[in-house]
């Protein structure tokens, strides 16, 4: 049995199920089973990460050794930085609580090290 959710975020006001919204999300992959799925949902880590705060700006390091840059998914929503990344069984996931009114000024990916410059 599936669990179906209406994501917010959508707003187009329908359902979707999880592995469905999984997948667009996350960027899973077709050939995992649903029971892998599940397994893969529920082994959440948190990347090491270190964030460095002045006036004008936010500086976010944060370390995904073994990810592909294709597989890093960065959303910025009101005062929340997200970073995720599905790499076969696991899904790493990161918070940021920022200053609303932040925007991304500046990315990149280099050596498994993503850095994130933010603007206030």
């Amino acid at each position: 049995m599936r669990t179906l959710f209406s994501p917010a975020r959508q707003g187009s006001g329908r359902q979707v199920d999880l592995l469905t919204f999984f997948h667009d999300t996350i960027g899973g992959n077709n050939m995992i089973t649903q029971k892998k799925q599940k397994k893969i949902k529920q082994s959440g880590k948190t990347p090491p990460t270190e964030i460095s705060r002045n006036p004008q700006s936010i500086n976010i390091r944060c370390l995904l050794n073994g990810i592909p840059e294709e597989k890093i998914r960065i959303d910025l929503e009101h005062n929340r930085l997200t970073i995720s990344a599905a790499n076969d069984d696991e899904v790493i996931l990161k918070k940021i609580k920022v200053p609303s009114g932040s925007y991304i000024s500046s990315k990149k990916f280099h050596e498994g090290v993503l850095e994130i410059l933010l603007e206030r």
